[in-house]
């Protein structure tokens, strides 16, 4: 009688069977291996599509409010090509962007509201990381009839010489150690611990600015703690100590015009860099 352990010793046994199990082996191994190579031979083109997909979104929400599907898109277009000079996110809401690292000079952010959002130095599993490159960028409002809020955002370490800041409100951001040479601030209030501790603002310029708001208290609302002040000018003459108001203004080894170090704001222990 023909029994199922025959019919699977058949099976085993018989040239023909191995033969075509063999075959369907070699078939299905040959079909992985074209699966890759299709797929690496198509990622170049892949990359392109993504990469005209990204800007496609862009140049669609121009000029639009919200965010447009910008926060994806800019992703995308970071991760294949970190080099966006002139980026326009004019009347974007830039809400929890990451663009640490990225080269973006002469970016526009007109009339953006800008909170969140990290422009900081992108580390790197080595000691050192890629600063924001964000030279005569332009960040606030296009008139003082459009006050922007600039908030909680990381500048740290970016690069910004000859930008921007007017027409806004900045509150609770961290520029330390960011390079902010002839950076131009006009039309601002600072509202609430802005710090600029370390910040390059040598020759920056500042018009119209507030350094706190009326009737907001003690609180410090900016730190030029170790910040470089030479050459920096307030309503067009050079800046001081004396403009800037002890209860809302930290000044500590900080420098100005003519070699002035002012150490008005520190403590005891702080005076001598550590």
């Amino acid at each position: 009688m023909f029994s199922l352990n025959t019919f699977v010793k058949w099976i085993k046994h018989s040239p023909n069977i191995q033969s075509f199990i063999f075959l369907a082996e070699s078939l299905g191994k040959l079909a992985i291996i074209f699966a890759i190579v299709s797929y690496l031979i198509e990622y170049p083109d892949r990359i392109k599509q993504r990469y005209y997909q990204a800007w496609q979104v862009m140049n669609s929400a121009h000029l639009s409010s919200g965010d447009g599907g910008r926060k994806n898109a800019i992703s995308d277009l970071v991760e294949i090509e970190n080099d966006l000079p002139g980026l326009d996110l004019t009347n974007a809401t830039i809400e929890k962007f990451d663009l640490r690292g990225i080269v973006i000079p002469y970016s526009r952010f007109n009339n953006a509201s800008i909170k969140d959002s990290m422009f900081s130095c992108k580390p790197h599993l080595l000691a050192s990381c890629d600063s924001t490159v964000m030279t005569r960028a332009f960040l606030g409002g296009d008139s003082i009839q459009t006050l922007v809020l600039i908030t909680n955002n990381h500048f740290e370490k970016a690069k910004m010489d000859d930008s921007t800041l007017q027409n806004a409100i900045l509150q609770d951001n961290i520029f330390d150690n960011a390079e902010l040479a002839r950076a131009f601030f006009s039309s601002l209030t600072f509202n609430s611990a802005n710090s600029f501790k370390g910040a390059h603002l040598e020759q920056a310029h500042f018009s119209n600015v507030q350094f706190a708001v009326i009737g907001s208290g003690q609180n410090i609302n900016i730190d030029f703690t170790d910040a470089n002040l030479d050459g920096a000018t307030y309503d067009g003459q050079p800046i001081s100590a004396d403009d800037l108001r002890s209860n809302v203004v930290r000044l500590c080894r900080t420098k100005f015009s003519n070699n002035i170090i002012s150490n008005r704001d520190c403590s005891p222990k702080s005076v001598t860099p550590q």
